[in-house]
C-alpha cells in the first residue's frame, strides 16, 4: 500500500504529540520526585500535573519506576549517537575510540538534576536494584552506537566493549561519590579507562 504525500506528514505530527506528552509527564514527575520524595508521589498526583488522566498515563509509562528510569537517561542515546556518528572508524579502534569519547560525555551526570535523581535511585532497596537496568541500558545504547559504526566487526566483540566501558563509568561513579566530587566525574573515568586499557594492551 502507497503512503499518500498528507498521511506522512499527519503520522510524524501523531509521534511528535505523542514524544511531547510523554516529555511533559516525565517532567511532571520527576518535579514531584524532587519536591515530596519518590515515595511520597502517586500516579494520580503525577497524571494531574501533567494534565492526563491517570489510565492515559500507562499509555505513556508503565509504572512511575520507569519515568524515573527514563529520567535517569535523558539526552545520553542521542548523545551517544551523535558522538560515535563523527569517529573515524578506519583510525580507531572500537575501544579506542569508546576510552575517546566516552570521558566527553559524562558530564551531563554531574548535573544537579541528575545528582538528584541518583539520590532518587540510591533511596529504597527496590530503586537500587532497579537502578541496575539505567546501566543494562546504557550499555545497550554504547554497543548499538558502536555496532552502526563498526559494521564489520563481531557484534560479541562489541558488545565486550560496551560493557567495559559502562563498567569503568560505573567504577568511576562509585570514586567520584567517594572523593565528594573534588575532581571533575571525566577525571575518574579517564583513570578507569586507562586501566581498562593497560589490562587489555590497547
Amino acid at each position: 500500500m502507497t503512503t499518500s504525500p498528507t498521511q506522512e506528514p499527519a503520522q510524524g505530527l501523531r509521534e511528535r504529540k505523542r514524544q511531547q506528552t510523554r516529555q511533559a509527564i516525565a517532567s511532571a514527575g520527576l518535579g514531584l520526585f524532587l519536591q515530596q520524595g519518590y515515595d511520597g508521589t502517586t500516579l494520580d498526583q503525577i497524571a494531574a500535573a501533567a494534565g492526563i488522566s491517570r489510565r492515559s498515563f500507562f499509555a505513556y509509562f508503565p509504572s512511575k519506576e520507569e519515568l524515573l528510569l527514563s529520567a535517569a537517561n535523558t539526552g545520553f542515546v542521542e548523545a551517544l549517537r551523535t558522538a560515535f556518528a563523527a569517529v573515524p572508524a578506519a583510525t580507531l579502534r572500537p575501544v579506542e575510540a569508546m576510552c575517546r569519547e566516552l570521558p566527553k560525555l559524562v558530564s551531563r551526570f554531574e548535573s544537579e538534576e541528575s545528582l538528584a535523581i541518583d539520590r532518587l535511585l540510591r533511596s529504597s532497596e527496590t530503586l537500587r536494584a532497579r537502578k541496575q537496568a539505567v546501566f543494562m541500558e546504557m550499555e545497550n545504547n554504547l554497543s548499538d552506537a558502536l555496532a552502526a559504526r563498526w559494521r564489520d566487526t563481531d557484534p560479541q566483540a562489541l558488545r565486550l566493549v560496551a560493557m567495559s566501558g559502562i563498567g569503568a563509568l560505573r567504577l568511576a561513579m562509585d570514586a567520584w561519590r567517594g572523593d565528594h566530587r573534588q575532581a571533575a566525574l571525566s577525571v575518574h573515568l579517564d583513570r578507569q579507562l586507562a586501566l581498562l586499557r593497560q589490562s587489555v594492551g590497547a
